[in-house]
């Protein structure tokens, strides 16, 4: 009844697959229960006779023919009971004959025919029929490296840009995410959901995703220049409002080549020697040509 790129809604009839089979079996179940049923009756009838019989005298009868009479109908229930489950069994089957929409969405692909064999389950692999999308909002699942995991959490906003769409930013918010980084490439699976009200993405498209986060602590990027290494730990050489140097251990984080990211041991504000000589020293007293104020660095 469809085909590739064809909208459709939650119970619109998909295709119809002819089952004739099924149809037979429907069929003999359904006389089977009819015969059951007469059965029954006349077993019923057979039973209550006898039972009326060995009350008026109980010594015309046996009380074992009218336990066996007995017995003959409860059987005969039961027989009925079956039919009808095996009836509602082979109706219910009967039914898959007519595919549905399970929800509103997008035909992407058509793998049947009309005159196609329909078989089911082989070897435990169910034959697919159709394939459908839900484009009203589309899940862009990102990679984030271990040492951003921290930052995703739900409601985190992301700008989602797609190449096709030149300057055109898609709006974006974390609904979740693995709760476990991958062993191997040390990434958290975390899931993106934009909304796609005018259906301009598709499913399956590529996208650069930007997560708004911003660092636990506060993060500095200073010259490489500026880090002192002469025993132990690295220090930074900041300077008070008196012009006295004080060394600050630090820990540095990413390197970018001529510069580095200090993640711990500085505040902002202060004023920072960019070029130490080995003079530098704790306690010691400079006067600088140039200042240079420390900022954090932006998300």
């Amino acid at each position: 009844m469809v085909d590739i790129g064809d909208v459709v809604k939650e119970g619109d009839l998909l295709a119809e697959i002819e089952t004739p089979e099924t149809d037979e079996l429907v069929a003999q179940a359904r006389a089977d229960l009819e015969r059951s049923i007469a059965d029954r009756k006349i077993a019923n009838i057979t039973s209550d006779r006898w039972q009326r019989l060995w009350k008026k005298n109980a010594e015309a009868v046996s009380k074992q023919e009218v336990d066996e009479y007995h017995a003959n109908a409860q059987a005969a229930e039961a027989t009925v009971l079956a039919n009808q489950k095996n009836v509602a069994k082979l109706t219910y089957q009967q039914q898959f004959k007519y595919v549905y929409a399970p929800f509103d969405g997008t035909i992407t692909q058509r793998k049947i025919d009309i005159g196609s064999l329909i078989y089911g389950d082989v070897n435990g692999i169910p034959q697919e029929l159709f394939q459908m999308v839900q484009n009203s909002i589309i899940r862009f699942f990102v990679d984030v490296p271990q040492n951003h995991f921290r930052q995703i959490k739900e409601g985190v906003e992301a700008e989602v840009s797609v190449k096709e769409f030149p300057g055109k930013i898609f709006r974006g918010v974390v609904t979740r995410d693995a709760k476990a980084l991958d062993p191997i490439s040390r990434t958290l699976l975390t899931e993106v959901d934009v909304e796609n009200k005018e259906g301009l993405l598709y499913a399956g498209v590529y996208a650069r995703v930007k997560f708004l986060i911003f660092p636990d602590t506060m993060n500095f990027i200073l010259p490489t220049t500026a880090i002192i290494i002469r025993s132990g730990l690295p220090h930074v050489a900041v300077m008070d409002d008196h012009h006295i140097v004080h060394l600050k251990q630090v820990n540095i984080g990413r390197d970018y080549g001529k510069e580095l990211e200090i993640s711990f041991g500085l505040e902002e504000n202060d004023w920072v020697i960019t070029t130490p000589s080995d003079k530098i020293q704790e306690g010691v007293k400079v006067y600088p040509i140039h200042q240079l104020m420390l900022h954090h660095n932006q998300p």
